[in-house]
């Protein structure tokens, strides 16, 4: 009855689930979830239509309660079920995901307006397209966005226009939008190629997201003269000095923000120390370790871990710490970095699951203890093993079991080579690791991230 309401009122898309609470007889919840794909305050006008047609339907008995994204009645009675409580819960329609591109073009648009003054709405309120934004079409991003993605391109366009200051007469070019990217990044890839630069996609040679060009949306012939990468990163260094092109890379944002700005100086010169690392903060039985430098006095933290245990997926290091610049360094490149200062290289996961359960907890067990992290009453591998499954909180007889072992094995073997490097060559590595998470190698190209 009520799913049916929903669906004449216009909102077909309806989930619902069954929640006991105690003993069946006593209590039931049903919730209804609608998915609206607009804004938040649209949320508001679908309670508003909704309410009163659920209080005729359900009867003056109904009790209803309106709260922040939902509407709820309690003392429902229905002599067919033991139903007594009602929630219709208004959410975000998941299915229909908001992707990267969408996300990069909608800022775009928003760049526009703030440095052009092409308002992204018409006086009606209806998206209205910019000749000078190449990117998704307005019209087929600008409800699929909610408030959250508009609000961070308001703040991102004016976070960014208040460093740069730019004059009108410019174009946004959204990465997957414009074919002048396209070229960039395909001579970008040839070029670095040819330097055998080991770079394991063009994102970490330049992650920017949009570019703001002046007068370059031609044949970009000026790109398909260069004889190497570092005399394309000397022309993007040139052009972004004179603001004629800037790459910008963004992050979601809540608030007005701060600018990052990388590659516009030599990077092989930084300043880096060794602080210290573990295999855990609080305990041995997360899914990897860190490792903690300082990069030019400012502190930064390398989370290693994989990111997805259930699909049994390798390490990654991950750069978090003080400063936007930030990113991760994979599997595959560690061992590369490795491989360069003739460090023991990390394991692959087949070699890792090619082992015994035994084996390899044994070899957790010995490294956690020496870091001082394992409990007194855990005595040997099985005992930690026993552990895991109860405080480690990990299901030791599913699949999930494999992909701890994949990530908390490399992570540990990662910690070793760099605690194991000489003390002249552990800065050198962690600023290889560094650079390349956060595309600030010699051979990256400039950008500017936008974040908060």
């Amino acid at each position: 009855m009520v799913q049916e309401t929903i669906a004449k009122a216009g909102y077909p898309k309806i989930k619902t689930k069954i929640v006991s609470r105690g003993k069946p007889a006593e209590r039931t919840d049903l919730t209804v979830q609608i998915s609206p794909t607009r804004f938040d305050s649209m949320r508001n006008e679908i309670i508003k239509k909704l309410l009163p047609l659920l209080n005729q339907k359900l009867g003056t008995k109904a009790k209803a309660i309106q709260v922040v994204k939902e509407i709820q009645f309690t003392n429902v009675k229905d002599p067919k079920s033991n139903l007594n409580t009602i929630k219709v819960e208004i959410k975000k329609d998941m299915s229909v995901a908001v992707s990267a591109d969408d996300q990069e073009s909608l800022h775009a648009y928003y760049f526009c307006q703030e440095i052009e003054g092409d308002m992204i709405t018409d006086k009606k309120g209806k998206p209205q397209q910019s000749s000078k934004v190449k990117a998704t079409p307005i019209k087929q991003i600008f409800d699929k966005c909610d408030a959250s993605w508009h609000d961070s391109g308001k703040f991102a366009a004016k976070t960014f226009q208040q460093k740069f200051k730019l004059s009108k007469g410019y174009n946004y070019l959204q990465r997957a939008g414009s074919p002048w990217i396209e070229k960039l990044y395909k001579k970008a890839v040839e070029l670095y190629k040819e330097a055998e630069v080991p770079f394991g996609d063009s994102n970490k040679w330049n992650p920017a997201d949009m570019w703001i060009c002046k007068d370059v949306i031609g044949s970009g012939r000026d790109i398909q003269d260069m004889k190497s990468i570092a005399q394309l990163n000397a022309y993007l260094r040139r052009e972004f000095e004179a603001k004629r092109i800037i790459g910008v890379s963004l992050k979601k944002m809540s608030k007005i923000g701060k600018i990052d700005i990388a590659n516009m100086e030599r990077k092989d010169l930084r300043v880096v120390k060794y602080k210290d690392s573990d295999y855990g903060k609080k305990n041995a039985f997360s899914t990897g370790g860190n490792i903690y430098f300082n990069v030019d006095g400012q502190d930064k933290e390398m989370s290693l871990r994989s990111f997805n245990i259930n699909k049994k997926d390798d390490i990654s290091a991950e750069i978090k710490g003080v400063g936007a610049l930030a990113g991760k360094c994979g599997y595959k490149q560690i061992n590369i970095i490795f491989d360069m200062f003739k460090l023991l290289k990390v394991n692959t996961k087949q070699y890792i699951m090619s082992q015994t359960v035994e084996q390899s907890f044994n070899f957790i067990y010995k490294e956690a203890k020496k870091d001082g992290k394992v409990s007194t009453v855990i005595t040997s591998g099985q005992d930690f093993k026993n552990a895991l499954g109860t405080t480690g909180g990990v299901n030791l007889n599913t699949g999930e079991l494999e992909g701890w072992l994949i990530s908390k094995v490399q992570s540990i073997e990662t910690i070793m080579s760099i605690r194991n490097a000489k003390d002249s060559e552990r800065p050198k590595i962690l600023l290889a690791m560094f650079a390349y998470a956060s595309s600030t190698t010699k051979d990256s190209g400039p950008f500017v991230k936008v974040s908060n």
